[in-house]
């Protein structure tokens, strides 16, 4: 289903298909989609499934929370609208938004509609929250020649010979200790699993350490928040850590209470456009310097 007040939501989410000229989002139910399918003709079977995102986009955007009692009926409904139309359940992609917002609840009572019908659910399982894996270099040939220091290396191969070696060299993001150490140990035990014949191995480095939200970074946010307002700029919210990058303050996280991201405003982070924005120093150099002073106790 699409709501028309959240269509451009919806079409920028699933840009790749807006983008094809034959498709012109003219349905707002799940029947009109199935209408839109069959007018265009089709040469095979399909079993549509009802996409828990579009149910989400068409109720609430892309807002990232719980929906409220309203909303959640509102999205029940579009579900039970659509399997009546037609649909055979009911699909998530947990992995990314909006499906990462929701919660097990939210997806278990949606279940229950599409129960009713006899449906089935599928879904991109969701991992785990704030941890990502990024293979920045991937080399592989016949012969590789990598350089750790610098990022770079050269290869020779050729098409129709499999590969002798190749190389991966990434970085994990991870919000906790315990959760960097969760994915080290199923890394390890993925590499030890290699077929038969071949040979592999994964060493890890210390890099910038996890950062987790904690109850006294949160403190400090809520004070940096309240100078942001005194300052005439409103209130500041907690952002999206996987949105954010690595943190020097990092390092003393452990020991005492931090923030990250105070610092200039910019864009094109880590490319070759990467710009800062010189006039949003004054402001963040003034924000900093009353919170250090009140957190001095010196108010």
């Amino acid at each position: 289903p699409v709501a028309a007040g959240h269509l451009p939501q919806m079409q920028a989410q699933w840009g790749t298909i807006s983008e094809q000229p034959e498709i012109t989002w003219a349905w707002l139910s799940f029947g009109e989609y199935l209408d839109v399918l069959e007018d265009g003709g089709l040469a095979i079977n399909i079993a549509s499934l009802a996409g828990h995102g579009a149910l989400r986009i068409a109720v609430m955007g892309l807002e990232e929370r719980e929906p409220t009692t309203t909303e959640m009926g509102q999205m029940e409904a579009l579900l039970e609208d659509a399997m009546s139309a037609g649909a055979f359940g009911l699909s998530t992609g947990l992995v990314y938004p909006p499906g990462c917002f929701a919660r097990t609840a939210e997806i278990v009572q949606l279940c229950r509609v599409v129960a009713r019908f006899g449906g089935l659910y599928a879904s991109h399982v969701r991992g785990e929250r704030e941890l990502t894996f990024n293979a920045g270099n991937i080399q592989g040939g016949t012969d590789v020649q990598y350089d750790v220091q610098h990022n770079r290396g050269s290869t020779f191969g050729k098409t129709n010979v499999v590969a002798q070696t190749a190389i991966v060299h990434g970085g994990i993001r991870a919000i906790s200790p315990e959760q960097l150490e969760r994915a080290k140990t199923k890394m390890r035990e993925i590499v030890a699993a290699n077929l038969p014949q071949t040979s592999a191995t994964i060493e890890f480095d210390e890099g910038y350490p996890p950062m987790a939200p904690t109850d006294g970074n949160r403190a400090v946010l809520q004070a940096l928040s309240e100078v942001n307002v005194d300052l005439g700029r409103g209130p500041m919210k907690e952002l999206d850590p996987l949105k954010r990058g690595a943190a020097d303050v990092s390092f003393v996280a452990p020991y005492t209470d931090a923030l990250a991201g105070m610092g200039t405003l910019g864009k094109g982070g880590h490319t070759p456009e990467e710009s800062v924005d010189l006039t949003s120093l004054p402001l963040a150099i003034k924000r900093a310097a009353i919170l250090i002073y009140r957190l001095s106790g010196a108010q």
